[in-house]
């Protein structure tokens, strides 16, 4: 036979003061951690935009360029502020050709390229020891080796376009 259980009116009094506390433990929790997700962190304001990265695997950085585990490459070195549109409308031209080969891109603005830059280029490197790019080059690799460096646009948009 089950017993039945009697509350007294003090017990009663004691298990809605009990619920009545959880409730507002939990409210207070819930407005801590909205004003956290929309003020501290924004996490709550974040639109699936602001969350979408890109990642651009032709992207390479000019300490990279002789590591690169392809035979035959190009790499296309320029200011990606500056010379945006017509070297990206270059590079998705040569995408489409019949000769294409694997081109990477490398930003001369990039702050970790900057030991690469110089006022003076050296047309032959041998190693990224030797590397010095002034402005916009093209460098095709053949097995990890150098066998052309272009520093002209002109040249640039021939050896691509062919």
């Amino acid at each position: 036979m089950a017993k039945k259980v009697n509350f007294t009116k003090n017990e009663n009094k004691e298990v809605k003061r009990f619920i009545i506390s959880l409730v507002i433990v939990i409210v207070l929790i819930g407005l801590i951690y909205l004003f956290t997700g929309l003020f501290v962190t924004k996490d709550l304001k974040k639109t699936d935009k602001e969350t979408n990265t890109k990642i651009d695997y032709e992207l390479t950085l000019l300490g990279n360029i002789f590591d690169i585990n392809d035979d035959e490459y190009y790499v296309i070195i320029y200011d990606f502020k500056n010379n945006n549109d017509a070297i990206d409308n270059l590079i998705t031209k040569y995408k489409t050709s019949d000769n294409y080969k694997k081109i990477y891109k490398a930003n001369l603005s990039d702050a970790l390229n900057k030991k690469y830059i110089s006022n003076e280029s050296n047309n032959n490197p041998t190693s990224i020891n030797d590397l010095k790019i002034k402005g916009l080059t093209l460098i095709h690799f053949k097995n990890k080796k150098i066998i052309s460096y272009i520093e002209n646009l002109d040249e640039i948009k021939s050896e691509l376009i062919k």
